[in-house]
């Protein structure tokens, strides 16, 4: 056994919407202890188990400058903690981070059905100084997602009994649209 550490890198924010250079990233720090996988096959190669016992989240600056992110409670894990007691962004399969273009905010969304009947979604609005706020959306399901953000995730569409609506992110509203 040996202690390790791995960063992920969850989001890049580029400078504008038309632009592909990043000029910050959301990243995540995993430190724990790894150690060989067992009963693998000996030609298959060696592989490593790792077991996280410290996760963190930061921001970094094109120029280099660190800021974490300490304050953020929904990324407390409430399910199947592991040792660390946060949520894992990079293995979470149901979490979607993206810059809000334009601006010093990001967002969380995260998604969950209630049977064929309600898709919700828990979104959550933060910059690097803490949360902004939070809000829970209930829309029905569709395919091949129930969510949609915009190009410049500004803004998140949704399908509900009354047609579509769209969340506003940047004023924290919702917006009923008669069509698509």
């Amino acid at each position: 056994m040996w202690p390790y550490k791995e960063r992920y890198v969850i989001a890049a924010r580029p400078a504008s919407s038309t632009d592909t250079n990043a000029v910050e990233w959301l990243i995540q720090s995993d430190t724990g202890i790894a150690s060989w996988a067992m009963l693998k096959p000996c030609y298959a190669g060696p592989e490593v188990n790792t077991a996280p016992i410290h996760r963190s989240y930061f921001v970094r600056s094109k120029a280099g400058h660190r800021t974490d992110l300490k304050n953020l409670t929904f990324l407390k894990e409430t399910h199947h903690p592991d040792w660390t007691g946060k949520v894992s962004l990079y293995s979470g399969w149901r979490w979607k981070i993206r810059p809000v273009i334009g601006t010093n905010l990001w967002v969380a969304l995260t998604e969950s059905s209630w049977g064929t009947n309600v898709s919700r979604a828990n979104v959550y609005v933060f910059n690097p100084e803490g949360m902004v706020f939070q809000r829970e959306l209930k829309g029905l399901p569709s395919e091949p997602q129930s969510f949609r953000f915009d190009a410049n995730n500004q803004e998140l569409k949704y399908r509900t009994e009354r047609g579509y609506e769209t969340y506003k992110l940047l004023r924290n509203s919702v917006a009923t649209d008669g069509g698509r």
